[in-house]
């Protein structure tokens, strides 16, 4: 039912927005609806993610499960956000552990899961700051993981909060939509990996997705 209603509300949105952005080029950018369009056309974006999400977290995950080197995987989505990340004032740092494992994961799935971290952590840099990313190998009780670290100088989460980030449509942000992180950790399950968090007072936060390791040709 929600993916059914999400599909629907989609289509008017869109008409919506449509609908405002040529009204508001006719009457121009001097006119004084102007700027209460480019509200309603904001708002129709912020509701279309809405929509996006919910039919996103409403459908089964479909996995294509493959080897991947996440070094490349990272550094791919970094080169497509470095223009935004430059116009938010953000450095980039990495560090990838040579000895790092090829991954078993979906390729699109698990590059949604970092870009939603990373879409929080440039929002929380509003100053600017520098985005991490560490990769490395961990064994754990399930066999052995690459770790990803993605890490931001931004303000940090208060405590009383952290445990509630991952709960669906909980958001602090006047434009989240509270599904992003839910979705992650949702992808990060389907994977059989897991999500976690450290977030330090002024300091900034550190996420960390594991990911089990492939299996080594033979």
């Amino acid at each position: 039912m929600s993916a059914i209603f999400a599909h629907e509300v989609r289509n008017p949105i869109n008409n919506i927005s449509t609908g405002v952005q040529l009204v508001a080029s006719r009457l121009g950018a001097d006119h004084p609806l102007h700027e209460s369009l480019d509200r309603v056309r904001k708002e129709c974006i912020r509701l279309d993610q809405l929509m996006k999400d919910v039919l996103f977290f409403a459908r089964p995950l479909e996995l294509k499960m493959e080897a991947l080197d996440l070094a490349q995987v990272m550094d791919r989505l970094l080169l497509r956000w470095k223009p935004r990340l430059d116009q938010a004032g953000v450095r980039i740092h990495t560090d990838y552990a040579p000895d790092t494992p090829l991954a078993l994961a979906d390729p699109r799935t698990f590059e949604q899961a970092a870009v939603n971290i990373i879409a929080n952590a440039v929002q929380a840099m509003a100053e600017g700051g520098t985005l991490s990313i560490t990769l490395a190998p961990e064994e754990t009780q399930q066999g052995p993981m690459v770790s990803v670290k993605i890490a931001d100088t931004g303000p940090g989460i208060p405590q009383d909060l952290v445990d509630r980030i991952f709960d669906p449509f909980f958001t602090t942000k006047k434009d989240g939509t509270g599904l992003g992180l839910a979705i992650t950790r949702r992808i990060m399950s389907a994977h059989k990996g897991r999500i976690d968090i450290d977030s330090y007072p002024d300091a900034g936060t550190v996420f960390t997705l594991r990911i089990p390791a492939a299996e080594p040709a033979d």
